[in-house]
């Protein structure tokens, strides 16, 4: 299992979203990623996050292995929020 750590801190606003998953793709677009999450190994239907594409929120990803270590990360990428 890993555990993806979605992140954003604008306009003195931290956010996370915390996600375990024992399968996960990233695909890299420009100014950011798209990451799919899986709800099995081979699944094929996935929830995708986005990451500084879009105003999405999130500007980072942390993941982590079943033993707590960080072991990638996506990001940091400029996101800017509107009010």
């Amino acid at each position: 299992m890993f555990t993806l750590k979605f992140y954003t801190n604008s306009k003195n606003e931290e956010m996370w979203n915390v996600v375990s998953t024992p399968n996960y793709k990233i695909c890299n677009r420009e100014g950011g990623a798209i990451v799919s999450v899986y709800s099995a190994i081979g699944g094929e239907t996935g929830v995708d996050y986005q990451i500084g594409i879009d105003d999405c929120g999130y500007n980072t990803l942390f993941i982590e292995n079943a033993n707590g270590k960080t072991i990638d990360r996506v990001g940091p990428f400029k996101v800017s929020i509107h009010a």
